[in-house]
């Protein structure tokens, strides 16, 4: 699978009901929503993206210019991301500008060469737990070094990485 989906942007049927989503070992995508597909994309709540080899970005597009300058309402009901094995992954998407999702969760194991994860301090407001190597977090390059000390108090090493799916996900339809 190249993409999740390729056309104009969508109606809100079908994605505007997407709560949770689960991407692995999608080896040939570059990208997990494109622009356009973000505007149908209002109610998840999960996003686990596991394995996938080329995977360059979570949000991005054929043109750097798709993706709006305005990110703090790309995924305004997202609380929960997992990103595990994504050798690949640069950015979760491009610019510095910060994501304020209302993140209670956030995991990521495996992702080395995510250097950049701007996150908006109001993040920090609804985060419960921070999960991650710890190689990763304090090396990560953030826009402002107060931004680091605002989510340390969350961070915690993460403990299994690639272990099973997590139940709340199993139970949903």
């Amino acid at each position: 699978m190249k993409k999740i989906y390729h056309g104009p942007t969508p109606s809100t049927g079908f994605f505007g009901q997407l709560r949770f989503l689960y991407v692995f070992a999608c080896n040939q995508i570059k990208n997990i929503f494109s622009a356009n597909l973000l505007l149908a994309i209002k109610r998840l709540e999960y996003l686990r993206v596991e394995d996938c080899s080329s995977l360059k970005e979570i949000v991005g597009g054929e043109n750097e210019d798709e993706v709006s300058g305005d990110h703090s309402c790309l995924l305004p009901q997202l609380k929960t991301l997992e990103l595990f094995k994504l050798d690949s992954l640069t950015s979760f998407y491009k610019g510095d500008i910060p994501i304020s999702c209302p993140f209670e969760e956030i995991y990521v194991g495996g992702c080395r060469n995510l250097k950049k994860f701007p996150l908006a301090p109001q993040t920090a407001s609804h985060l419960q737990t921070f999960e991650a190597e710890t190689y990763w977090f304090d090396a990560l390059e953030w826009t402002d070094q107060s931004h680091q000390a605002i989510f340390q108090p969350f961070f915690e090493k993460i403990q299994n990485p690639f272990g099973q799916i997590p139940t709340n996900f199993q139970s949903s339809s």
